[in-house]
């Protein structure tokens, strides 16, 4: 928690402090949304590969 020396803050302070806020808000969000990326292709590269495995096997037993 932020503690400050003075009782009362300007209109500005409050804008400036409520900006930070929100901007490490929005850079939290946008980890978030790539780490799900991330996860979403190493899911979708994984199923390529068991994908191709499969194929190679009934290729093979053919």
């Amino acid at each position: 928690m932020i503690i400050l020396s003075c009782n009362k803050l300007s209109s500005t302070q409050l804008a400036i402090i409520s900006a930070v806020i929100m901007v490490i808000g929005d850079v939290i969000g946008l980890m978030a949304a790539l780490a799900a990326f991330n996860e979403e292709q190493q899911s979708k590269d994984e199923t390529r590969r068991e994908l191709k495995s499969k194929i190679k096997y009934l290729q093979d037993k053919l």
